[in-house]
């Protein structure tokens, strides 16, 4: 009888690490490789689809704590190309658990499809890694941008102090009037992912500002558009007013 209990519990364990996707073979560094597959994955997402392949890669790429990742293939942009990730991670030892290291290529197809970021583990090229330019800096919207929006609001005209103070930036602005308010809203990003999103209204002489969480929309529901920002939608956290 003590034999068939751990049989079963040994059946149970292989099942529940089958049911992760890790194999219950695999060593700690293997385990962190994949999982820096995923996650760097859903970064490369994140960047504007028309841009290069590399700079897509170039946001993932570099030494994060026991891992490496460096970029073998970057070729096309975020709607007709692809990356190839060099992976490794060396794991030390702790306790009883001796130490481990793995390494392991991704390739990712970039495209407009919702699963475009999941790695496809694949052979690692005999090629050289690819130095992406160590002056590249990803497009964002300026570190005030709410204060920006917040003393636009305050103007004469709110729509044109908006327009110019963020002329000359990554933001795109546009401006909307529902049941006479007034609202704005600045996006980085494209018509198919909005990276960063700040929203802002002059409802009755109130001014509101907030960075919008078009994430907990449902596809289609919400996006970084200045109606949205009118009805006062998409609060990220308490509004700012005054």
């Amino acid at each position: 009888m003590r034999r068939i209990g751990l049989m079963l519990v040994s059946m149970i364990l292989l099942l529940a690490a089958c049911g992760t996707g890790a194999s219950p073979l695999a060593s700690a560094a293997q385990k962190d490789v994949r999982a820096r597959s995923e996650s760097a994955g859903r970064v490369m997402s994140q960047a504007l689809r028309p841009r290069p392949a590399l700079e897509h890669a170039a946001r993932v790429r570099g030494d994060i704590g026991v891992a490496r990742i460096e970029i073998m293939e970057a070729e096309g942009d975020g709607l007709n190309g692809h990356v190839i990730l060099r992976i490794s991670a060396k794991v030390p030892g702790q306790g009883f658990a001796s130490g481990s290291s793995a390494t392991a290529c991704y390739r990712y197809d970039l495209n407009d499809n919702s699963d475009g970021s999941a790695p496809h583990e694949v052979t690692c090229p005999g090629s050289a890694p690819i130095v992406a330019d160590p002056n590249y800096v990803a497009p964002a919207l300026p570190k005030d941008a709410e204060q920006r929006l917040r003393t636009a609001l305050a103007a004469k005209d709110p729509r044109v102090a908006a327009r110019a103070a963020f002329a000359g930036t990554h933001g795109v602005l546009s401006t909307a009037t529902v049941d006479g308010v007034l609202g704005v809203s600045v996006r980085l990003g494209d018509s198919t992912r909005v990276e960063e999103c700040v929203f802002g209204r002059l409802k009755n002489g109130r001014i509101e500002v907030w960075v919008a969480n078009t994430d907990i929309a449902q596809p289609n529901e919400m996006n970084c558009g200045a109606s949205f920002a009118a009805q006062g939608l998409g609060h990220l956290g308490p509004s700012k007013g005054h």
